[in-house]
């Protein structure tokens, strides 16, 4: 179950870093799609 808990911390980190990224660059339409996308996917 630890295998998990760090990979679903690894997913999180990741998106963080690809949101970042995205608003650093001023895509700020980008990271709105990127958090909706991933809220979808949380729900399932």
């Amino acid at each position: 179950m630890k295998s998990m808990d760090t990979l679903r911390k690894f997913k999180i980190s990741s998106l963080a870093h690809v949101i970042n990224e995205d608003v650093r660059n001023r895509g700020f339409d980008c990271a709105h799609e990127t958090i909706n996308e991933s809220i979808e996917e949380r729900k399932l």
